[in-house]
């Protein structure tokens, strides 16, 4: 017997277009449009599942942030990611990530 992880939101484990596994629909539809957006010139770099540590007091890792994308758009770094739901988890992670790395993270709603 197979023991498959059930999502704690309900969502599926997609597949986009370049092959890449996603933790959903939503966000396998996002990566399509973000490589189209790559392949026209419009950003660059396009990088899935990019970890940032993220510290503490005396410079200590409390925790880590796992961006679903990562790119390049007029010369600057775009963190995004795509969501259906706004958790605890992730508003505290947000406010660490944007304290430390001073960069806002991109959301996104794909409509499927």
């Amino acid at each position: 017997m197979e023991f498959v992880k059930k999502s704690k939101f309900g969502n599926r484990f997609t597949d986009c277009r370049q092959g890449h596994k996603h933790d959903s629909k939503a966000e396998a539809l996002r990566c399509n449009d973000l490589s189209l957006l790559e392949k026209a010139g419009e950003i660059q770099e396009l990088k899935s599942q990019v970890t940032f540590p993220l510290h503490g007091v005396d410079n200590i890792q409390i925790c880590k942030y796992i961006a679903d994308f990562t790119y390049t758009q007029n010369g600057e770094m775009v963190v995004e990611d795509v969501k259906g739901a706004i958790t605890g988890e992730f508003s505290i992670k947000r406010k660490l990530f944007e304290a430390e790395y001073k960069t806002k993270i991109k959301l996104t709603r794909v409509h499927q």
